[in-house]
């Protein structure tokens, strides 16, 4: 009698973990982050288009993590025993305020005379120092983060986490600033050196490629002003090699005779 009260109860026990599962959030680890500790720097590309990866993660993931372009969402809920002993990945609006919070340090860092077409690279120590690395852009005014790896755990998927942008805002001046819309608090970054000046270059071909704002007189001549003033500015402040400043000032005068 004992016997079969016991294996009844063990019973009982696996069809509650099979059936209902256990669910946990997954979060971005910045705890004890320094800003010696972050290194963050531009990638090559200006525009806010993900990189298409191939999977390589020890779990399987459902249809359902597929990647929506309308809702970018990123923290996704971890559910286990849900489908049976199976472990999958189930795509969830989870964002709570405390992940935000959470990513501020994330911010401490990035480029002097930053523009919000840049695309940045983020590599932080995470739980357990193991690497937590991303990027972040802006799209359609939100930004958008996406990670590829956290606590060493590399995500190369066409849908790796995405985190919603919607309450932090971006603003374009000297030295990139990112705040929340609510809240006093705002991280200020700082430059890297360590990126390459050819790497920039290319960078600076990309964001002066750019059609100039509505509403300029000579949208043109207004363009190629600008282009010309942003140029020297990262020349002051030794983003790009003078042998590159002098490359993309002839063609830009060239340009400007023309009118």
């Amino acid at each position: 009698m004992k016997k079969m009260f016991l294996i009844t109860v063990h019973l009982v026990i696996l069809l509650i973990v099979i059936g209902c599962g256990s669910t946990k959030v997954l979060t971005v680890p910045l705890s004890n982050v320094s800003n010696e500790g972050v290194k963050l720097h531009r990638s090559v590309s200006a525009e806010g288009v993900a990189i298409d990866m191939g999977y390589n993660h020890p779990y399987n993931f459902s249809n359902e993590t597929l990647r929506n372009e309308t809702d970018l969402l990123v923290v996704r809920k971890f559910e286990w025993g849900k489908y049976g002993m199976d472990n999958r990945w189930v795509a969830g609006p989870i964002f709570p305020g405390i992940t935000a919070e959470k990513l501020i340090p994330v911010l401490v860092i990035a480029f002097k005379e930053a523009s919000i077409s840049d695309k940045i690279l983020f590599n932080i120590p995470g739980r357990k120092g193991l690497p937590t690395q991303g990027e972040v852009y802006l799209k359609d005014n939100e930004l958008v983060w996406i990670f590829k790896e956290i606590d060493g755990i590399t995500f190369m998927g066409k849908d790796p986490f995405m985190l919603d942008g919607k309450d932090w805002t971006i603003e374009e001046k000297p030295g990139l600033t990112v705040k929340k819309k609510k809240g006093a608090k705002t991280v200020k970054v700082i430059r890297d050196l360590s990126v390459k000046s050819e790497i920039t270059a290319k960078i600076t071909e990309e964001r002066l490629s750019q059609p100039p704002e509505e509403g300029a007189l000579s949208p043109d001549l207004d363009g190629l002003e600008k282009k010309l003033n942003t140029l020297k500015k990262w020349k002051d402040s030794s983003l790009i090699s003078n042998d590159d400043y002098e490359k993309e000032k002839d063609l830009i005068l060239q340009q400007l005779q023309e009118f």
